[in-house]
């Protein structure tokens, strides 16, 4: 008979086709789909725990004004640390945001004393965030267990509208595309379109998209402005129509070209390289 199941006691080799009586399950009644995704959900805690502890503050900054505090890790992350309440959290709380908002409006905010934290301090903070750090864990809701969320009172406002306004807060923000999220987040935090999106994770890679664009536009700019210098330069000539791709290396180019007249009035070959580089830089 294929494919039928039978049972086997390993510790006196009976096997019988019946159930035996004593035989018990030990998945709590859950179906073996049910049973991976609570074992795979404990994986992902136990991975976040081992995370957790492999990144450890490396310094703190008091900020002016307030009980918090701004805690730089090892792994460059950012989180706030409250002195007087002994809270800690990753996104930046309200009353802080607006607090900052503030005194970057009036710039009189003081320069504060960046602090490396001693091993004590580092293993408290540490311990702090672990737990803070498995509440911001999406959790995969298995057919056993599933949480309706709660339905908002005000009027719900579609992904992509939230998207678009905080798009636009960022575009007409000023923000220096150069700048770090961290910093640059304190000009807009006071908005109330900087809440629209959920996680400041979510936010940071919104805003590294708009400076990619916004440098993009600038480089455009300024091409369009620089005049054309060396506009009948045989050897710019060369430049222009053979060097379309960053990729290209000087020797590749010298090699693809060195019978090319262009390419022979430039006498020097430090000059060719030079002009090379200049080229590759301004693509």
């Amino acid at each position: 008979m294929p494919n039928e199941i039978y049972f086997f006691e390993r510790s006196n080799g009976i096997s019988t086709w019946h159930r035996p009586f004593d035989y018990a399950d030990d998945t709590d009644g859950l179906t073996t789909g049910e049973q991976w995704k609570v074992e795979h959900l404990e994986q992902q805690r136990e991975q976040a725990r081992a995370k957790a502890k492999q990144d450890k503050p490396k310094s703190q900054t008091a900020i002016p004004g307030t009980d918090w505090s701004r805690v730089l890790t090892e792994q460059g992350r950012t989180y706030y640390c409250n002195s007087e309440t002994g809270q800690s959290r990753w996104d930046i709380p309200e009353d802080l945001a607006k607090t900052l908002a503030d005194q970057a409006s009036t710039e009189n905010e003081v320069e504060a004393e960046n602090t490396e934290l001693n091993a004590e301090d580092a293993d408290w903070m540490l311990e702090q965030m672990a737990d803070e750090l498995m509440d911001d864990m999406p959790l995969e809701a298995s057919d056993a267990e599933v949480e309706e969320p709660a339905e908002p009172a005000a009027e719900k406002v579609s992904k992509d509208d939230k998207l678009a306004q905080f798009n636009e807060l960022l575009k007409s923000a000023s923000l220096n595309p150069f700048g770090t999220w961290e910093s640059e987040q304190l000009k807009i935090a006071a908005d109330p379109r900087f809440r629209l999106i959920d996680t400041d994770a979510e936010r940071h890679c919104l805003f590294d998209a708009v400076c990619t664009d916004l440098i993009a536009q600038r480089r455009q700019q300024q091409a369009a402005a620089r005049p054309a210098k060396l506009a009948g330069d045989p050897f710019d000539q060369l430049l222009q129509e053979k060097v379309t791709s960053k990729k290209l290396s000087f020797a590749k180019f010298c090699q693809q070209n060195r019978k090319d007249p262009r390419f022979l009035k430039l006498r020097s070959s430090r000059d060719r390289e030079k002009r090379f580089n200049k080229h590759i830089g301004s693509m």
